[in-house]
């Protein structure tokens, strides 16, 4: 019985974590949606929200368990075109658009909008507190969009990263560094270009957004260089014979995939 504890012990962290994370990001979601619809047109957050859970499609794996997606221009699309509840709605919604295509198990998909919310509200908070207001996007918001971008990719990595230490047992620093490091500074760039494309949108329509958007993604193939070194990396430890597990981690794991 003694040598099950430690992983009764941490199922019942994970269950715990993971609840709280999607209790907290649909509570923020509801206030979103309840504070946010009645200035936002609904248009224009169904057309965000389904670019959002479309990007989030376009994907690459991570070494540990996780996976990353250039969603993130949606996100600081609507953020600058919206305003902070426009994000977290967009950000929040296209992730369980995207549980349903791609049918998702019900707790995943729970946890994986949650975390989109988190992170949107996160990175709302200190564009507005810089700031940053929607409709408008002069060359002092792009450094708050900047900022923003950071709050928003710490948040998003720090809630996946923590739920895969504690499904994997892996130290969370690991996890966070062996995952996401590299990962900082194409993600500034694509909330940069996000945030730009707000602004071709308002001034030249679809069309404008469209294309601004996909000039927006370049970034997107730095991160996709930075995945594959990362996983080539990880591959090559055990043929080293290293181990990139913790001593006392549990033998048993409980995977959790998520993805930021």
């Amino acid at each position: 019985m003694r040598r099950f504890a430690p992983r009764l012990s941490q199922v019942r962290w994970l269950d715990v974590y993971v609840g709280g994370i999607v209790a907290l990001g649909g509570a923020v979601a509801a206030l979103a949606i309840v504070t946010g619809v009645p200035t936002v047109p609904a248009w224009q957050v169904v057309l965000l929200a389904v670019c959002c859970g479309a990007t989030q499609l376009v994907r690459t794996s991570l070494p540990r368990s996780s996976s990353v997606s250039p969603a993130v221009v949606i996100s600081f699309a609507a953020l600058v075109w919206l305003g902070p509840g426009g994000a977290v709605i967009v950000g929040w919604s296209g992730a369980l658009l995207h549980a349903v295509a791609r049918r998702q198990a019900l707790s995943r998909a729970a946890f994986n909008a949650a975390v989109w919310a988190l992170a949107a509200t996160a990175g709302a908070a200190v564009y507005r507190v810089l700031g940053g207001v929607p409709s408008h996007y002069s060359p002092p918001m792009v450094l708050a969009a900047l900022v923003a971008a950071t709050a928003y990719f710490a948040t998003n990595t720090g809630l996946v990263a923590g739920a895969i230490s504690l499904s994997t047992g892996a130290a969370f620093r690991a996890v966070w560094l062996d995952n996401y490091l590299g990962l900082a500074p194409s993600y500034g760039l694509l909330a940069i270009g996000g945030g730009a494309a707000a602004v071709a949108a308002q001034i030249g329509g679809l069309p404008a957004l469209v294309a601004t958007a996909t000039l927006g993604l370049l970034p997107w193939m730095s991160i996709q260089l930075y995945a594959s070194k990362a996983r080539q990396a990880a591959a090559a430890i055990p043929m080293l014979g290293i181990s990139g597990q913790r001593p006392d981690a549990p033998t048993g794991e409980r995977p959790l995939p998520v993805r930021c």
